[in-house]
């Protein structure tokens, strides 16, 4: 005869062994409900809550699923979908990239296409969503699309902010030959509401010298505004730069 404790019951809940004999205790149900609680938009991982036995969190997000309170994106991948007038949202690529990255303490940034589009540089959304990471490099199946990590090299990481990040690997998805197509407006826009503008420009300093060129029409806009010295410093760090390059 199955004991009758809460204690008991949560014992089962963590070991997953008896499970049929305490159907009317509802082990399942703190779990089930602690997934319930989540709020919307976020990405759940079967390893959330490694204080169950893993078999028995998977058959919980499997009953969650039926039940249509969360959604499977991959395998051991969910998420609690947003609700609007127009029904479920389902998280971007980029949200469930970065929430893979917190999972497993690696650090990436957008690439390619990818970080064009996030950026707002480009309209063409990529059926493959590509990120460099110091992590592992994977490839996973969200629905109809891919998501992509691809091994970064060191250099990829050192910038203070993520937009000179990104900007650095959406300008050279564009190229140098192509960089008269480059919307600067857009540029100028994401600057405007960079919070860390004195570390962006900073930043700037270890980007190659055509994207520094290129930039240049937007540096010289905010010295006239801000004339911060680290603003002074990177202009006279370029001015140096150029002569050297002109004397050589």
């Amino acid at each position: 005869m199955p004991p009758e404790s809460s204690g008991k019951a949560n014992f089962v809940a963590k070991s997953g062994k008896y499970c049929k004999y305490f159907k009317g205790m509802k082990a399942d149900s703190p779990l089930k409900q602690l997934i319930r609680d989540v709020p919307p938009g976020t990405v759940i991982f079967r390893t959330d809550y490694p204080e169950y036995n893993a078999e028995f969190v998977g058959n919980v997000l499997s009953r969650l699923v039926s039940d249509g309170d969360i959604v499977r994106l991959s395998h051991g991948i969910y998420c609690r979908p947003q609700m609007s007038r127009f029904g479920a949202v389902m998280p971007g690529m980029a949200q469930i990239a970065r929430s893979i990255a917190r999972r497993d303490g690696a650090r990436i940034l957008p690439a390619g296409v990818t970080a064009l589009n996030e950026l707002g540089l480009s309209d063409q959304v990529p059926v493959t969503s590509t990120f460099l990471t110091d992590g592992c490099a994977r490839r996973i199946r969200i629905g109809s699309r891919t998501l992509e990590f691809k091994r970064g090299v060191p250099r990829n990481f050192i910038y203070r902010t993520d937009l000179a990040a990104c900007l650095v690997q959406a300008l050279k998805a564009i190229g140098k030959g192509q960089a008269g197509s480059v919307d600067l407006g857009r540029i100028a826009e994401l600057i405007e509401t960079e919070p860390n503008k004195d570390s962006f420009f900073s930043d700037l300093r270890l980007a190659p010298v055509w994207m520094r060129r290129l930039l240049m029409p937007i540096i010289r806009k905010y010295r006239k505004k801000a004339e911060s010295p680290v603003t002074r410093h990177l202009m006279k760090a370029h001015s140096d730069g150029m002569r050297h390059q002109a004397d050589s």
